[in-house]
């Protein structure tokens, strides 16, 4: 006789939230990586991971039946059981995660976890926001960048294999698995629903309750602070007396290209040869040339800790003294995709007009969150 089958509520609802949320989170955080000046949102969507995957480690030990880590991570022989039965060609249904299922989640869950690490890394290195700015370096967050972006690649190939399994499941079974994740509901006989009694537990609500403050607490536990003494002062609109001195002696001719942008070594050969000044003479005297001079050196690349110094730095050879900003590779690898006609566009004009989309840059401050591209210029179709 064969036995009937019911629906049974196999996924309870702080799970399928949690599946839900994640989803969108993810979709949140490769959106707003397609764009630099969307780096406070990409950060925020990250932390929002970072909490959910807090929530899945507690929901693992405190959660109902089925989103129990010890109810379907099973020990490695019966896991290569049910790989050699899917060798054969059999797909026997398991009620929740199969055993090849739950590790496969589980390592998705790991390699987020991964990811979420490697971005507050690079966050506090590169950008020189959060917690850990004052303690990792530049260089330290730019390696960090490079395992992100290896570890976010892998995530898609991985998320690509799940969804590729969560259909071949669904026909094999002939039960649509993603109405199973957000009603919760799936087949079951009837001696398995009978012997499913999901209770609820007051340290379950207590947990969750704990989480969903954490949640809407994010942004003031986590703040996207500026460690950067460059990017603090910008936005505070602070200079110093010599930044203000040099902006009134350089500023005059063309934007205050702040001494960050150049090696040392590039300002020397500059200040060396002021009467030929690409064509001008640009002449000081001794008191402007000695002042201008010290701000300059003490204020290249080699001495600043934000990130566009770092990559400048990084992207010259060291044979090499580049007069103009607009030689330096790491500089043309960021303008790449603008062609010269756009640049010559108002309000624009020039190349070399930095402040027409780095309000900031005066100040030495070139961060991705702070670049105002003008409404009017193409520009910002080709940066799309």
């Amino acid at each position: 006789m064969q036995e009937k089958h019911s629906k049974i509520k196999v996924w309870d609802l702080p799970t399928r939230l949690f599946h839900l949320l994640l989803i969108l989170c993810v979709l949140g955080v490769f959106i707003s990586s397609l764009k630099e000046n969307q780096l406070f949102y990409h950060v925020w969507f990250g932390e929002l991971i970072l909490v959910l995957l807090l929530f899945r480690l507690g929901w693992g030990w405190l959660g109902h039946f089925f989103s129990r880590f010890g109810n379907f991570l099973l020990p490695p022989k019966p896991v290569l059981s049910y790989v050699k039965v899917l060798i054969k060609g059999e797909n026997p249904k398991s009620l929740g995660h199969n055993p090849l299922a739950g590790w496969v989640m589980i390592f998705l869950l790991v390699l987020l976890s991964m990811i979420t690490v490697s971005g507050l890394i690079v966050l506090g290195g590169e950008e020189k926001i959060g917690f850990l700015a004052t303690l990792i370096t530049v260089p330290q967050g730019h390696f960090a960048k490079s395992i992100h972006v290896f570890l976010s690649k892998l995530l898609v190939v991985s998320i690509g294999i799940h969804l590729l399994g969560v259909l071949l499941n669904s026909l094999l079974h002939k039960e649509n698995y993603v109405i199973s994740m957000i009603t919760g509901k799936k087949n079951a006989t009837d001696h398995e629903a009978s012997a499913f009694y999901p209770k609820k537990r007051v340290n379950q609500v207590v947990f969750i309750v704990m989480i969903s403050v954490l949640m809407i607490s994010i942004p003031y536990i986590l703040p996207m602070n500026y460690y950067n003494p460059l990017t603090r002062d910008a936005h505070l609109s602070r200079q110093s007396e010599d930044d203000l001195h040099y902006q009134k002696i350089c500023g005059d001719c063309h934007f205050e290209f702040h001494p960050s942008l150049l090696p040392k070594r590039s300002w020397t050969a500059m200040l060396d040869s002021l009467e030929d000044h690409f064509g001008e003479d640009a002449s000081l005297n001794a008191k402007d040339k000695e002042r201008i001079a010290d701000y300059l050196l003490s204020n290249s690349a080699e001495k600043m800790l934000n990130e566009s110094a770092y990559k400048i730095m990084i992207s010259i050879n060291e044979t090499n003294s580049p007069q103009r900003v607009t030689e330096v590779d790491y500089w043309k690898s960021k303008h790449a995709m603008i062609k010269p006609e756009q640049f010559r566009e108002k309000p624009i004009k020039s190349k070399l007009n930095c402040g027409a989309c780095h309000p900031l840059g005066k100040y030495g401050s070139f961060e991705d969150a702070d670049i105002a591209i003008p409404n009017n210029a193409s520009i910002a179709d080709a940066l799309k």
